[in-house]
């Protein structure tokens, strides 16, 4: 009997509904949407996935609705003022893309690669073929402290491998090992979207990896009034062959508000 090969895998989560504009408009609807996935082959978004989700989709954190974001699972009515003079508040928000001024306290070895989220930037595996974006996006604090805000990020994800795309729209966390506070002034999210498995085959190339992310961070205590701080960021990833020396593989910030 021939061997049965794992699922091939690109690295970012699953879900439903993301909307438009970001500026003061943006929509997002995360209320509990079936999931649809190939059982033979299937997207991995957040570090650390090791099974694909069939399940509907979790209602996020109640009550949290203005700037336009509304994660109560309804439609986002028009964005409330915001009372910005009390709680935690966002003064900055940096994309670390090297060593340079990155987090440490993740694991050595966090994914199906081996890559590690304490050192940011490509990830390039020319023996087992994996390729990723590592990246941590710090948020400094100028009031209050890091560990009372909670974080929430959406992809816009299209990803091909294996001859076949991968097309997901909607939340991808982050989950709870990707979030460190390493000081009360600064939160920091880390990820490494991309492919990270450990049995890509030569004729699984080429691989390719497109998200779109918008990655939010606020205070649950002050939902309705307070500051939500938030960062929009693409990701893409072209590998042509499993020992591609220089693939494509770049983080870019599209806009950030604070």
């Amino acid at each position: 009997m021939p061997a049965t090969r794992s699922p091939l895998v690109p690295a970012r989560a699953t879900a439903e509904h993301l909307a438009s504009r970001l500026s003061g408009q943006t929509l997002f609807d995360f209320g509990r949407v079936p999931i649809e996935v190939n059982r033979d082959l299937w997207p991995q978004d957040a570090t650390g996935e090791v099974a694909p989700v069939t399940a509907d989709l979790p209602t996020g954190p109640q009550g949290v609705h203005r700037q336009g974001i509304d994660v109560q699972g309804g439609a986002a009515g028009p964005a409330e003022a915001m009372d910005v003079t009390s709680g935690p508040h966002v003064d900055s928000i940096t994309m670390v893309t090297s060593a340079t001024g990155a987090a440490g306290g993740y694991p050595a070895k966090e994914d199906l690669c081996g890559l590690t989220l304490n050192t940011p930037g490509p990830h390039n595996d020319t023996l087992g073929g994996s390729v990723a974006n590592v990246h941590q996006v710090h948020f400094h604090l100028d009031r209050g402290k890091s560990s009372q805000l909670l974080s929430k990020r959406v992809v816009d994800r299209t990803a091909a491998g294996r001859g076949q795309t991968f097309s997901k729209k909607g939340d991808d966390g982050p989950p709870l090992h990707e979030i460190k506070t390493p000081t009360d002034d600064k939160l920091v999210v880390a990820d490494a979207p991309g492919w990270c498995r450990p049995d890509i085959k030569s004729g699984d190339f080429p691989l390719t990896y497109h998200g779109d992310f918008i990655l939010a961070v606020y205070d649950p205590l002050n939902a309705q009034t307070g500051q939500t701080a938030m960062i929009k960021y693409s990701v893409d990833i072209s590998k042509s062959k499993i020992d591609d020396p220089s693939p494509t593989n770049t983080v870019s910030v599209k806009s950030t508000k604070v």
